[in-house]
């Protein structure tokens, strides 16, 4: 029973370092993108692990309901594919950035091309980071979970 709420410890700590993770590659693409005339560099990176920790808080908001059930599915089934996870993270990421379009109509803003892409970058990020951490062993504790049975002496 330990190593199970152990296990399920480490898949939760997985997935904020890859919420982490992906905020980090979500912000860098981001001011890679700026150049010298659209904004001061200087100021942008002075500011960057403050703008990478608020953009993993609305990572973790707007994935942890997907992700969730992607997380059980595959500890379930113990899919421990580097594929698998890369096509969630990848998938939730997009349906959270286009929904986050969605939010206000009134301010409403078609996504850019590039929004989407680093949007699906990050993503890909965040499911490459969750299986390095904790997909790569999905399953495992259940599997572990064996039975023995001794024959009655007679």
């Amino acid at each position: 029973m330990t190593r199970l709420v152990g296990h399920y410890a480490w898949v939760l700590a997985a997935y904020f370092l890859a919420c982490l993770m992906a905020s980090a590659a979500f912000v860098g693409f981001a001011l890679a993108s700026l150049t010298p005339q659209n904004a001061n560099l200087n100021s942008l990176l002075s500011e960057y692990a403050v703008l990478v920790f608020d953009t993993a808080q609305v990572f973790l908001a707007a994935g942890v309901i997907p992700m969730l059930a992607i997380i059980i599915v595959a500890e379930t089934l113990s899919i421990q594919s580097i594929l698998f996870y890369a096509l969630a993270g990848t998938m939730v990421a997009l349906a959270a950035a286009l929904g986050m379009s969605y939010v206000d109509p009134a301010s409403y803003e078609a996504p850019t091309r590039y929004g989407t892409i680093t949007a699906g970058a990050a993503g890909l990020m965040a499911g490459l980071v969750y299986w390095l951490v904790a997909g790569r062993n999905a399953g495992v504790t259940i599997r572990r979970r064996t039975y023995s049975y001794r024959r009655a002496e007679d």
